[in-house]
Order: structure tokens, then sequence, then C-alpha cells
């Protein structure tokens, strides 16, 4: 089965998650938040969604919470730069948040290949399945 991942947020701000899911070997789709674009998202049934924070505008709140209600409910994965984001005690409270990711961070790649290992349940090999995340 293919891994479907969906990004949020601008092509920019996304390109090394986008190479990390491509190099992952998952199918994916990217939107930029809009009225019908959560439609497009939940006809794509991903099994993982990565959003770039920032890239969501005036869209956050709503948007967050629309992804969070996606079929299956998929684990989104929150990119940050900073990290982490301003608005951290407010994702604390929401029941959907449990991954957040430093964009800036100098082993993002490497963390974002070993989450969605993790998340779709691939199996890790050595040092990877002792790290926490």
């Amino acid at each position: 089965m293919m891994t479907r991942v969906l990004l949020v947020g601008e092509e920019i701000a996304l390109r090394p998650a986008l190479r990390v899911a491509a190099c992952f070997g998952a199918q994916l789709k990217r939107i930029y938040p809009g009225p019908n674009q959560f439609d497009q998202a939940a006809a794509f049934k991903p099994h993982v969604v990565l959003v770039h924070l920032e890239g969501l505008g005036e869209h956050s709140r709503m948007g967050m919470e629309r992804l969070a209600g996606l079929p299956g409910e998929p684990p989104i994965v929150v990119i940050a730069d900073p990290s982490p984001p301003p608005c951290l005690a407010e994702l604390l409270d929401r029941p959907w948040f449990d991954h957040l990711m430093g964009a800036q961070s100098p082993w993002f790649m490497q963390e974002l290949a070993i989450t969605l290992a993790t998340l779709t349940g691939r199996p890790l090999f050595g040092l990877e399945k002792y790290l926490p995340w």
C-alpha cells in the first residue's frame, strides 16, 4: 500500500518536507488553504498530513480543525518556523496536536523521515528504532 501524504501550505516552505516524503515513496498532494481545498484533501484520504503553520495565514485555526476532521483522522505533523511557535499554548490544548517539528532544525529532514516511518507503521532499523520520535 502506498502512503498518501498531504502537504498544506506554501510550496517554498514545504520543499524540504516534500523531498523527504517523495524519497519515502509516498503519493503526494499539496494544497494551499482555501475554501474548496479542504474538500480535495478529504477526497485524497491522506495517511499523514504535514502542515506548515505559518503558511496557513488567516485560515490557521479553521484549517487545522478541518484537517483534524479528515476521514480516518490522519496524524497531523505541524512544521513551524520558529519552533516553538508563538501559538504553542493554544496548540497544546487541541486534541489532535501531537507532532511539532522545527523547519530550521539542522536535522529536520532526518527527523521527518523517522516520523513518517513511525506514523505509517514502517519498521525502523538501526539507531532509528531507539530514538524517541
